[in-house]
């Protein structure tokens, strides 16, 4: 009736293993709503080891995502010449750390003033 290859068949495997995963997922969380909790876990800051922003090295920053080695070189020379950083706040005035990327980077930092 199919004369369908191997390779079609492999596919057709595929999808319908992929579908039949996602139906259960979703027929978990519709009757399990701490199901989707354990999802966010990964995304929860518990998970990340915040690096204090004010002994950060240029090594530990450029690991960072969203930042890339001239935000890391423009973070310590911020803090050559201004001190160190009295709150998280104060890394918006960097040179591309705009609001968005800052939301995204805030999980990964932490500021200890008296450090």
């Amino acid at each position: 009736m199919f004369n369908l290859t191997r390779q079609e068949k492999i596919v057709l495997i595929f999808l319908g293993v992929t579908f039949l995963i996602g139906f259960c997922l979703h027929y978990t969380f519709k009757i399990n709503p701490r199901a989707y909790q354990v999802v966010h876990l990964i995304d929860s800051e518990k998970v990340y080891s915040k690096i204090d922003l004010n002994k950060a090295s240029y090594a530990e920053l450029v690991r960072l995502p969203e930042i890339g080695p001239a935000i890391a070189q423009r973070i310590l020379d911020y803090r050559q010449e201004n001190g160190l950083f009295a709150d998280l706040n104060e890394i918006k005035t960097i040179k591309g750390i705009s609001q968005a990327k800052y939301q995204r980077l805030v999980k990964f930092l932490k500021v200890n003033p008296a450090s």
